[in-house]
């Protein structure tokens, strides 16, 4: 309890007086607040797979796929996660609106689409303090209100993507797609440190929420290839895209004191394989390079290496289902963090999933869990719903 509130406390000073010492406020700092986007029945997107209820969590080359005129969006659930950071202060979702949205429309070989998905969302909860002030009693105090700070922040990437297909390309039965993706990326962030208790010229006491709210808009892009090749036996997609870094660096004022946030999210390259093989069995791999050691001075994580794998069963042409995992680890470097946190983020997921069509309706179900074999700071369960429909002009 005591190192909570000197960490809490911690917090308060460095949101109270970091403008004035010129120091950054560190943002987007909770591994478990990336929101695994790319979650589908199919398992894990990554470079070779598309799904219209998440268009702009993937290889934007994939957006080949859907002919036409295409709507989805898709709801995300997660468990609370009660030992998430130093002090048990927990992680939990902060808001249920959609997980993504998006809009596709094609013209010949010409591919187009409009998407949002939550890439980031946290609710960091510093749990329950009580608060005293000095007071003019035998004690030398009072104990006001019990207080509850917490911490919200989320990032809306909203994307415009394009993609051309090009068939036949260098051999007979295959498909060349190049894809581009720019993508605004929309941070807020809501700290609220509890209340103050502040006395009046009557003896009363006046309560004051304490509570800082920011946003920022930030821009970066993606750029993917994919190539398909097919015969009577098999089908095979291999995929591969870049996506840029993301930068937060902005200042805000609040109760007339001034805060510097910062955040950087490192550029990845994500790549893969998909094998379509006799009797409706699908395989796929996928791994992502984050270069986390590619930023500034001030960055204290390893690069991450994320890799997933699933199978699928394709039954008739209306289900599909399919049994996934994925594995990934924040390692950090330096500053005392290597001390708190070595080993403490691995993860491992096992999903299961199915998709299933009716007429033009397109219906995605998928639990992701990983208590089995994950740390205890990355224990908890994904429930993630998604809905399509593909217009039949």
């Amino acid at each position: 309890m005591k190192i909570k509130i000197i960490i809490i406390l911690t917090l308060c000073y460095t949101f109270v007086k970091a403008q004035g010492l010129s120091f950054p406020v560190d943002i987007l700092y909770l591994p478990q607040g990336y929101t695994h986007q790319d979650l589908t029945g199919k398992g894990f997107l990554g470079s070779t797979q598309s799904s219209i209820s998440n268009l702009n969590s993937g290889n934007p080359a994939c957006i080949v796929d859907f002919n036409g005129l295409n709507i989805g969006t898709s709801l995300q659930f997660e468990s609370k996660t009660n030992k998430a950071w130093i002090a048990d202060f927990s992680h939990n979702r902060n808001n249920y609106l959609p997980q993504s949205f998006g809009l596709s429309y094609s013209l010949q070989n010409i591919h187009f689409a409009m998407a949002s998905n939550q890439l980031y969302n946290t609710k960091i909860d510093y749990g329950k303090i009580q608060g005293t002030m000095i007071w003019d009693n035998e004690q030398g105090y009072i104990e006001t209100e019990i207080f509850h700070p917490y911490r919200n922040e989320t990032i809306f990437k909203n994307s415009a993507i394009s993609a051309i297909k090009l068939n036949n390309f260098l051999f007979d039965n295959s498909i060349l797609s190049i894809g581009f993706q720019f993508n605004s990326n929309y941070y807020i962030i809501l700290q609220t440190l509890g209340k103050s208790m502040l006395p009046e010229e009557d003896g009363k006491l006046k309560v004051k929420e304490n509570k800082a709210k920011a946003n920022d808009l930030e821009n970066n892009f993606s750029l993917g290839f994919r190539y398909s090749i097919h015969n009577n036996m098999l089908n095979v997609k291999l995929g591969i895209f870049y996506e840029s870094e993301i930068e937060h660096n902005f200042e805000k004022k609040h109760s007339g004191n001034s805060y510097q946030y910062l955040a950087r999210i490192p550029q990845k390259l994500n790549g893969g394989i998909s094998i379509n093989f006799p009797k409706n069995i699908i395989w796929t791999t996928n791994f992502t390079q984050q270069y986390w050691e590619s930023l500034e001075k001030e960055n204290n994580i390893k690069n991450v290496l994320e890799w997933s794998s699933s199978v699928s069963f394709q039954y008739k042409k209306d289900i599909l289902v399919s049994l996934a995992t994925k594995t990934t680890n924040t390692e950090y470097i330096g500053h005392g963090y290597d001390l708190f946190f070595k080993n403490k983020f691995f993860a491992h997921y096992f999903v299961t999933g199915c998709k299933y069509n009716y007429k033009q309706y397109e219906f995605d179900i998928v639990i992701a869990d990983s208590h089995l074999l994950s740390e205890e700071k990355r224990k908890h369960t994904i429930f993630k719903f998604g809905l399509g429909y593909h217009f039949n002009f």
